[in-house]
């Protein structure tokens, strides 16, 4: 049974919840998916993590799963290098999965990284099926407008905020605009 935890920190903060992936219930790996999904990055979360990444029999699916979900606990904790780690480690066993794309995305595009490295890789996790596309249109929005192409960063926030419509940073970020009558 797959588990997949929603997507990217919102960007870290504010994302009404992370990306992440399967895990079986009952064990270590569906513990630390509980913990992603709940935001909860404390220790023992990711000591629950680190546990079914070094002592389950997992498999491939599960470990992808675990390392984006421990990648998540890990960059709401501030260890974006870490969690980096974790994402690379996601990529190397299934360079065709989305979400860790979109999460890699949300850290490079909150910390210190290139806007447009962000916005390549939300547009990857959008081409290979993120199941959080307003998240990845969010970070593209935003790469957008920081490259001063304002149109197309409106339209891709009127879509993130349609996509999410519980999540109000996107709502937010469209009342900075005005309409212009031609």
């Amino acid at each position: 049974m797959k588990l997949y935890v929603l997507a990217a920190a919102a960007l870290l903060a504010a994302t009404p919840t992370q990306a992440g992936v399967i895990t079986v219930a009952g064990s270590h790996a569906g513990s630390c998916y509980d913990a992603a999904q709940a935001r909860t990055p404390t220790q023992q979360a990711l000591a629950v993590c680190n546990e079914a990444l070094t002592t389950q029999a997992l498999s491939q699916d599960d470990r992808l799963a675990t390392h984006v979900n421990r990648g998540i606990l890990l960059m709401l904790s501030e260890r974006q290098s870490l969690a980096l780690a974790d994402y690379h480690a996601a990529m190397a066993i299934d360079p065709r999965h989305p979400e860790p794309y979109l999460n890699k995305s949300v850290l490079i595009f909150d910390g210190d990284g290139s806007n447009q490295e962000a916005a390549q890789l939300a547009e990857k996790a959008l081409q290979l099926g993120t199941k959080r596309p307003g998240i990845a249109l969010y970070v593209l929005a935003l790469a957008k407008e920081d490259a001063g192409d304002v149109e197309s960063a409106y339209r891709d926030l009127v879509r993130s905020a349609a996509l999410e419509p519980k999540w109000d940073l996107p709502r937010q970020q469209l009342q900075r605009y005005r309409a212009k009558q031609r």
